[in-house]
């Protein structure tokens, strides 16, 4: 189904992308690739949507084939029925506003006849229990029904080919669970399913081959239970998450009794399209601490990060820090907000900039800001513009922009999501800096290696 032969591509205008790839992939069967951020395995899905080198441009050599044919060179209308795509982010591939509309969409654009519209909707929806969501709003769903739409969506024409990039970074464990089935039951009708993510064990059951993908190559190409079967070097040596990851514990290493304390009082937000939000939710928090905040998709998480930003005003109850209510416009002014979608927070033409941006630049300023990109690993990406990196890149400058700041409270929300072992570790390093810095650091997150590295408390809602 799927053959790589010598392939090499290189961007355009820079030294990236992957080389003297060699694969291949039987109809059916499922390929899990892993490794670090920004290695390759993003330009590995372009090429099988046909993007490369038809809107990513470059010099490429080489051969690629998918169902025997090379993808750039098919039309629109033929990769969309024969590959289907799902992104980190759902939303960035929505386009409709009921979620019967968007699983429609592809289907309709290529006009295929109503009758047999319907019975693909029927047949898709019931597979993957889609059933119950299809007369709502897109918007009002959660991350975990988002990517349920979006598996649907990308699946309504039955293509041979389906690609996942990190499915699962937004997802708690219920929902990856359920995930993980859905793709199991594709499978079983004989899709090819290929899945670039950094939650390696989820997929256990579902992968067949698993290939790891440093510096642009394929440096390990094994079967699932071989893959697994190795010691924790084996992970440890790509950079990738294993099995003993929690047992680092990033502790405080400055002894300090907090001097601030930040307090909710039965604080509520609820949405007035969908009645859900953020209800009645009371937490005494100090600074110096990183504060988890865990619960089930949809359980109002965000919302609560955004009320705590002056993002947005609450609706009933109080914050108060150091026993003075503070105002939604206060609080905004104390906190930065990293959010789950990196892209919303990307402004500048370059990632040095980006870091700075807004902000009146001082030599003090440039040197914390190099001092940041230096301990995330982004110092060779200064000169390049955000909307050109991966999505664990991309992530890693939001949250190094976070360090430049000098605001008392920091949210980070899902901050994680997209990251492999090294760059997880470098996040909780960074947390914990930021808590020694007195500062309240609240981690919005499903990453349970995360919670158990560095976390001082968590709360559930």
């Amino acid at each position: 189904m799927i053959r790589f032969t010598n392939f090499s591509f290189t961007y355009e205008g820079q030294d990236q992308g992957v080389s003297n790839l060699n694969l291949q992939l039987e109809q059916g069967k499922c390929l899990l690739l892993c490794g670090q951020s920004g290695h390759g395995k993003s330009t590995i899905l372009r090429v099988l949507m046909g993007l490369v080198p038809s809107f990513y441009k470059g010099k490429v050599s080489g051969e690629v084939l998918v169902d025997g044919k090379a993808p750039h060179t098919l039309t629109p209308e033929q990769r969309a029925q024969m590959v289907g795509v799902v992104f980190q982010d759902p939303r960035s591939q929505f386009f409709m506003d009921t979620v019967q509309d968007e699983i429609l969409f592809a289907a309709e654009n290529l006009g295929m006849d109503r009758s047999e519209l319907v019975k693909h909707l029927q047949t898709q929806t019931k597979l993957l229990n889609v059933e119950p969501l299809l007369y709502q709003k897109v918007s009002d769903l959660s991350s975990g029904q988002r990517q349920r739409v979006a598996v649907a969506a990308a699946t309504i024409l039955k293509p041979k080919l389906l690609l996942l990039d990190e499915p699962t970074a937004n997802l708690d464990q219920t929902t990856i669970a359920l995930l993980v089935d859905m793709l199991k039951d594709l499978k079983s009708l004989g899709t090819t399913t290929v899945i670039s993510d950094h939650r390696l064990t989820d997929y256990r059951s579902l992968t067949d081959e698993v290939a790891v993908i440093q510096y642009g190559k394929i440096v390990l190409n094994q079967d699932t239970n071989s893959f697994f079967s190795q010691p924790k070097e084996h992970f440890k040596q790509f950079g990738l998450r294993h099995p003993n990851l929690r047992k680092y514990n990033i502790l405080s290493e400055v002894a300090h009794q907090s001097t601030n304390k930040l307090i909710f009082e039965r604080v509520s937000y609820l949405y007035k399209s969908s009645k859900k939000g953020l209800e009645s939710f009371s937490a005494a928090v100090d600074s110096g601490k990183v504060i988890a905040i865990r619960g089930l998709n949809g359980t109002g998480k965000t919302t609560m990060g955004k009320v705590l930003s002056g993002l947005y005003k609450e609706r009933k109850g109080k914050i108060t820090f150091n026993g003075s209510r503070v105002k939604a416009s206060k609080r905004n002014k104390m906190t930065y907000f990293v959010m789950q979608d990196a892209d919303y927070q990307l402004y500048a033409d370059s990632v040095g900039n980006e870091l700075v941006f807004g902000k009146k630049v001082s030599e003090k300023l440039k040197q914390k800001a190099y001092k940041a990109m230096d301990a995330f690993g982004i110092m060779h990406l200064k000169d390049r513009h955000p909307s050109s990196l991966s999505g664990g890149e991309k992530q890693r400058v939001i949250i190094a922009a976070a360090f430049v700041s000098d605001t008392e409270i920091i949210i980070l929300d899902e901050p994680t999501s997209g990251l492999d072992g090294d760059n997880m570790l470098k996040v909780a390093k960074w947390a914990r800096r930021l808590a020694d810095q007195n500062k309240f650091v609240f981690v919005i997150t499903h990453d349970e290696d995360f919670i158990e590295i560095v976390c001082d408390k968590v709360i559930y809602l």
